[in-house]
């Protein structure tokens, strides 16, 4: 699958955690120079080791955001759950991957620069 990006915009990937089944988000943003950008992550799972656990903050009972994490990614790389499906969300609109992915098969997102001629 591929889409057309610009910077600002976001992906949020949304998952239950395998180990305490609890969910997180977890926030990329395509930067200015089109480099994916890990920028934060939500999570109800405390005792998962998040980097930059110093810096989490309870944003609502039971809730953590670590955020400002500000980490540039060549690519997010993920297994599809086989229990439970992970969410993408790309500008807020949800691209269904569970409808055409099955458990255990490998997601990458990357950004892929191309040359195109304006008309």
């Amino acid at each position: 699958m591929e889409k057309p990006v610009l910077p600002g915009d976001d992906l949020w990937v949304v998952f239950i955690n395998s180990v305490e089944k609890l969910p997180v988000g977890d926030h990329f943003e395509i930067n200015h120079d089109y480099h994916i950008t890990f920028v934060e992550t939500i999570y109800m799972a405390e005792y998962v080791g998040y980097i930059h656990q110093e810096r989490a903050k309870e944003i609502s009972p039971g809730v953590m955001m670590i955020p400002y994490i500000n980490k540039l990614m060549d690519k997010v790389t993920f297994f599809a759950g086989y229990q439970y499906k992970h969410f993408l969300f790309f500008n807020g609109d949800l691209i269904p991957l569970y409808k055409i992915l099955h458990g255990g098969d490998l997601i990458q997102i990357k950004v892929k620069r191309r040359a195109r001629f304006l008309k």
